[in-house]
């Protein structure tokens, strides 16, 4: 069943100023974020399409982690390929690097890089394990829905979850609504067909990011377009329907094109844009949502 989000509160937006911002020069666009878990100062990131396999370690400031300077090529990843990386993850010590972006819905060799969380001080290179991944309800590449294409993952309860971005038919517009999945398997090397799990009909705009908190009581999803925009759902007691829970809604004045979040703490999010800006955002600053 698909399911209508509406919002009603008397202040439901905030004008957000940058607290950071990332100028090392092979960061050109970010287009994923997530916090370590050893070192709360340190996010991983990684660009957009079109880059090489790696991925970078910064800090809150916006300041890269650079063993070597300002020509650091950050962490290659070896056995990978960037065809669209769209957004990052972390559970268990490990890196989820999602392979899953897809503008045309084409896109018959989606999957998702695994790699052990390294240390960006001293090591220059970490290995992948690539996970493929098919949707239980794609038959044509690319079809008539374009509703296939994903840059929002994250891992809660242990399993890996994604979050896909629609587009109108011909591709030009974006729709705001969202389906959630989940993989039950995470086999290398054979198709992982993902479980379809939820569909909401209206986010308020296309889905560009995704994380949950460390203890998995909340879940961020971060929207784009006309504005951003960021939902908080409340996990506890939902099942598998992770959007069911609607608490708080913000939108963004000011915040550009944004396309990663992540929690930053318990009670806080970082948000990125394409223009490597970054954003605190208070969880007690968003507002409650209620239907």
């Amino acid at each position: 069943m698909l399911a209508i989000l509406a919002l009603v509160s008397s202040q439901t937006s905030l004008e957000v100023k940058a607290s950071a911002t990332v100028k090392h020069p092979a960061l050109a666009e970010i287009s994923g974020m997530v916090q370590s878990r050893p070192d709360k100062d340190l996010f991983w990131v990684h660009n957009d399409s079109g880059d090489s396999a790696r991925i970078f370690a910064i800090r809150r400031d916006g300041s890269v982690i650079s063993p070597s300077g300002p020509s650091y090529g950050g962490i290659a990843i070896s056995g990978a390929k960037n065809v669209d990386w769209e957004d990052i993850a972390l559970a268990g010590g490990k890196l989820y690097v999602s392979d899953l972006g897809s503008n045309g819905n084409a896109r018959r060799d989606l999957g998702v890089y695994i790699v052990k969380e390294p240390n960006p001080a001293t090591d220059v290179s970490a290995k992948a394990t690539h996970i493929p991944v098919v949707y239980p309800d794609q038959d044509a590449f690319p079809p008539a829905k374009r509703h296939f294409d994903c840059e929002a993952v994250f891992v809660w309860n242990g399993k890996f979850h994604l979050l896909t971005k629609h587009r109108s038919p011909d591709g030009r517009f974006p729709e705001p609504g969202t389906k959630l999945y989940r993989l039950d398997t995470m086999m290398p090397g054979k198709a992982n067909v993902a479980k379809k799990l939820e569909e909401v009909a209206d986010m308020k705009g296309w889905v560009t990011a995704a994380d949950t908190s460390p203890d998995g009581r909340w879940l961020a999803v971060l929207t784009q377009f006309p504005k951003a925009s960021v939902w908080i759902f409340d996990t506890k007691g939902v099942g598998d329907k992770l959007l069911s829970k609607p608490t708080r809604w913000l939108e963004l004045l000011g915040a550009k094109q944004c396309e990663s979040i992540c929690f930053d703490g318990p009670d806080r999010l970082m948000v990125g844009n394409e223009q490597r800006d970054l954003f605190g955002i208070k969880l007690a600053d968003i507002p409650r949502f209620s239907r």
